[in-house]
């Protein structure tokens, strides 16, 4: 019997869900359930480096680089600003870096003189 790729298969959040992505259809990728799982809440672009892709298909498939695309460095940004790092590390190649949380001008409260 042949199964259905489909038990292989998830929805994964483009922009997690934990970093405020939404569960709108525009957030939702086709993804198979191990990759999904080894992406947790991390940018593409750190999912690009845990997992050693250089190039996904799909970037080939529409020719285009995530990295080169308009919006990426704003929604780079809202995921690690809002994503929850207490007590989590990230591991690349076997070793643990620290989750970061990187601070928006607009996240600073401003100096009321």
């Amino acid at each position: 019997m042949f199964q259905s790729a489909a038990i292989f298969m998830t929805r994964d959040h483009v922009i997690p869900t934990s970093a405020k992505g939404g569960d709108r259809r525009a957030n939702k990728v086709v993804c198979c359930r191990t990759c999904n799982k080894v992406k947790e809440d991390l940018t593409l672009e750190e999912f690009k480096r845990r997992t050693g892709i250089a190039i996904f298909f799909s970037e080939t498939l529409l020719g285009i680089r995530i990295e080169d695309l308009d919006d990426m460095e704003a929604i780079n940004t809202s995921i690690l600003s809002t994503r929850k790092i207490e007590g989590r590390s990230i591991k690349f190649g076997g070793k643990p870096e620290p989750r970061v949380r990187v601070t928006t001008p607009s996240s600073i409260p401003s100096d009321p003189e």
